[in-house]
Formats: structure tokens, C-alpha cells, sequence
């Protein structure tokens, strides 16, 4: 991790999807919120995915940094739909020709 650069946070999720831990360099930061999980209720994986989205394209998004989704689950989704690929949303007048970080997201499930 090049701590300067990349971004690391914590979503979890059972019935609804939690921000554990907005965007950071500071991976012990993530560590001890990891460290604090535990497994309970359902598998919602559709929210997982779009709370993590929203902080992807939040303000504290570096645009340097390869937007990645590490989806972690025990098992299929067992509440809120079947999760779909992330979807690019409309460009922006004057934002056509630049990358949004839908062109570059990454998921690995």
C-alpha cells in the first residue's frame, strides 16, 4: 500500500449496510474496525455495494487512487435484491472526455 497515495475503508453489511470506516490512509484505522465485526442477520449485499460506491465518489476519494471493491460475504444475497453491476452514471456537462471512477472501478467478489 503506498500509504501517500492508496485509500483503504470498511463497509459492513447484514440486513442494512454500515460505513465502519469513511476513506483513510491510515490502515490500522480499518484494522481495529475489522477487528470489531461480527457476523449477524441477513446478507445484503445490493446496500454493501451502493454505500460503497457512495463513499468511492465521495470527496475523500483521492483521484489518483484505482477505486477497488473487495466484497467479503458468507453466503448469497438474502435481503435486498440481487446486487447488478455498478452502473456509470450520466457524464457531467464539461466532464465528457475525463474518466469518472466508474470507467476505472474494479470489483472482486
Amino acid at each position: 500500500m503506498q500509504v501517500n497515495v492508496d485509500q483503504v475503508g470498511l463497509v459492513s453489511f447484514s440486513s442494512d449496510a454500515e460505513l465502519e470506516q469513511r476513506l483513510t490512509h491510515q490502515a490500522s484505522s480499518v484494522k481495529q474496525a475489522i477487528d470489531q465485526l461480527w457476523a449477524s442477520g441477513m446478507t445484503n449485499i445490493t446496500e454493501a455495494i451502493e454505500t460503497t460506491q457512495q463513499e468511492l465518489t465521495s470527496h475523500r476519494h483521492n483521484p489518483a487512487a484505482l477505486p477497488v471493491i473487495i466484497l467479503l460475504s458468507d453466503g448469497q444475497p438474502t435481503a435486498g435484491g440481487d446486487p447488478a453491476p455498478p452502473h456509470k452514471p450520466p457524464s457531467r456537462p464539461g466532464h465528457a472526455s475525463s474518466p469518472s471512477v466508474w470507467d476505472t472501478m474494479s470489483m472482486m467478489i
